[in-house]
């Protein structure tokens, strides 16, 4: 984690990241981790989604399969999803994955 605007500083304090003066890259302290347009998404075949019938959960990458397993977990410990399509998910997201 890197302060905002500090370059290569580690954030040491907690106050820091409380506050969200913390930026997620060090470069130009903002966030340029993949996120999927709706073009994008929509221009994905089923078989990149972990829930190919409904499109959801898509995992054109490793990074996207790691957060759909993370989601999914969420999602069924709230009792939003069912552990059936939890385990699809997740055996989507291992094959991306190389598992």
């Amino acid at each position: 984690m890197f302060l905002a605007g500090h370059g290569d500083k580690p954030a040491t304090r907690a106050s820091d990241i409380r506050k969200g003066n913390v930026a997620c890259c060090p470069i130009g302290g903002t966030n340029h981790h993949g996120k999927l347009s709706a073009a994008k998404k929509n221009a994905e075949s089923n078989k990149e989604f972990g829930l190919p019938e409904q499109r959801k959960y898509p995992m054109p990458d490793a990074s996207h399969a790691r957060n759909a397993k993370a989601r999914a977990s969420q999602m069924e410990h709230r009792g939003k999803l069912s552990a059936t399509d939890k385990k699809k998910i997740d055996a989507k997201a291992d094959r991306v994955l190389g598992k």
